[in-house]
């Protein structure tokens, strides 16, 4: 127990009982003195102070008897710890060399001027099933107000054969309240996977197999195809308050699609499913799409030197409405709904964090009405985690989310969750029964600042593996952009 300075006239003791007893008493002040200056304490002192057993404030050794009982289940758990000792080595080491050489200086320093407001870097991405994509990044900050940013991407392999992408955001150019965005990208994708739509387990391809009707018949056998996209977009944002904000988009989307897809590991979708019935696929696509989004935002952390990255605790919501409308050979005619609802526990320290996620989505008009592409789907590394991406599509989903947060390194945060979803024709199908389970853990790097990327590996109750690394947060309501 540490020693507390005293006032003065007031006497000291270990015992917190005497001491408080003590400060009424004469102080030493009044004890006598030998010839030699010695002080001695005087009678009164030691006739006030409380018996043996009625002192407080005594620190006494915890009885650690009946512990042998332990020996058994550390015994057991040995092998395990010894395990996850091992397979932690390599993060450790890279944590302990991102530290010790100050890799994120270094990296700064080579790819970013001195006031940090242009750069120009490489950017790695991995996905199961799609491999390796490799490209580099621009970003220009504070141009001509606070904030205001430019960002442009080219990028090969992994989904893409090619992708080059640009971002505008005004920043504070029209003050804290607006923001204005306008963004374009080009996209060939040469993998992209199609299993049928519904909620079916995967099958083979049987010999003489005739063609699949995917509006009637919802077998699912993974195929791939290719499409190439064209999109431009433009968006205000509007800060209504700290917490409540309002986003307004219009965008136009051009699709073409070829069923020669680059990859042979699976089959080509026109030799399994009757294209003719996949709305769009023979004639391509081209449409327009308006969205009203509403987002409240109350996560915040709870401890001051936490990054903005990994929040402790609040709310966050955001509901989204929009329409697509076809031109030509385009019969897009319908709208696209949904509602994310997030919340944060802060279960100790601020870093050990509790995440709980409900989120749905749904489309109006018939299947023969609405692009297959533009059904809502799951799997991937941002909605139902341990399944492959577009795995399921239907025209409603609905998704749950569990997730754990733990502190590993001073930027590094581990995690663990468990994600449950399905797709359904409607909602009001809506049933407890045959929903499909992800599961896995990663960790997720961020700096003082924001968010860096996430790596995370999962597998799911029907078996398979995932790995993903990727450079967006997977509860940013905003990346659900990716899936469309």
């Amino acid at each position: 127990m540490p020693r507390h300075p005293t006032e003065p006239g007031e006497s000291t003791s270990w015992v917190g009982t005497a001491q408080a007893t003590q400060s009424s008493q004469p102080t030493a002040s009044a004890a006598t003195e030998d010839g030699s200056g010695s002080k001695e304490p005087a009678d009164s002192e030691f006739d006030s102070a409380p018996a043996p057993d009625e002192a407080s404030g005594v620190l006494v050794p915890r009885d650690r008897g009946g512990q042998g009982w332990r020996v058994i289940p550390r015994g057991l758990m040995y092998p395990l710890r010894g395990i996850w000792y091992v397979l932690w080595g390599v993060p450790r080491l890279g944590m302990w060399a991102y530290d010790r050489f100050q890799l994120e200086d270094r990296f700064k320093q080579i790819f970013f001027n001195q006031t940090e407001t242009a750069g120009l870097f490489p950017v790695v991405f991995y996905e199961t099933r799609y491999g390796w994509n490799l490209g580099g990044r621009l970003i220009l900050r504070d141009l001509f107000a606070e904030d205001m940013r430019f960002r442009a991407r080219a990028s090969y392999g992994g989904r893409f054969s090619q992708n080059y992408g640009a971002k505008f955001s005004s920043g504070k150019l029209f003050g804290d309240t607006l923001e204005i965005e306008i963004l374009s990208d080009f996209e060939i994708f040469p993998k992209s996977r199609f299993a049928g739509i519904g909620n079916a387990d995967l099958d083979d391809v049987q010999p003489d197999m005739a063609l699949i009707d995917p509006l009637q018949d919802d077998t699912a056998i993974a195929t791939r195809y290719r499409h190439d996209d064209f999109k431009i977009e433009f968006a205000t944002l509007a800060h209504l308050t700290d917490r409540l904000s309002v986003r307004v988009a219009g965008r136009y989307k051009k699709r073409t699609f070829d069923p020669d897809a680059d990859e042979r590991d699976d089959e080509e979708i026109v030799d399994v499913y009757d294209t003719d019935r996949l709305v769009g696929y023979d004639t391509g696509l081209s449409n327009l799409y308006g969205e009203l989004e509403l987002s409240y935002d109350s996560r915040r952390t709870t401890r001051f030197y936490l990054s903005p990255a990994a929040p402790s605790t609040g709310w966050k919501f955001s509901g989204f409405a929009g329409y697509q409308s076809g031109f030509d050979d385009d019969p897009s005619s319908h709208l696209r709904w949904g509602a994310d609802l997030q919340r944060y526990f802060d279960l100790y320290g601020g870093d050990r964090i509790l995440i709980l996620r409900a989120y749905v989505e749904g489309v109006t008009g018939e299947l023969d009405e609405i692009p297959f592409v533009d059904l809502p789907s799951l799997g991937g590394p941002l909605l139902l985690r341990g399944y492959d991406r577009d795995r399921f599509r239907d025209r409603a989903l609905t998704l749950a989310t569990v997730e754990y947060n733990y502190p590993i390194e001073r930027n590094i945060i581990g995690y663990v969750f468990v994600d449950t979803g399905r797709v359904w024709r409607t909602l009001g199908d809506f049933e407890f029964d045959d929903f499909r389970v992800g599961f896995g853990g990663g960790m997720q790097v961020h700096s003082v600042n924001g968010f860096v990327a996430r790596v995370f590996i999962a597998s799911s109750i029907d078996g398979g593996f995932v790995a993903n690394l990727s450079f967006d947060p997977v509860f940013d309501s905003r990346a659900r952009e990716e899936t469309r």
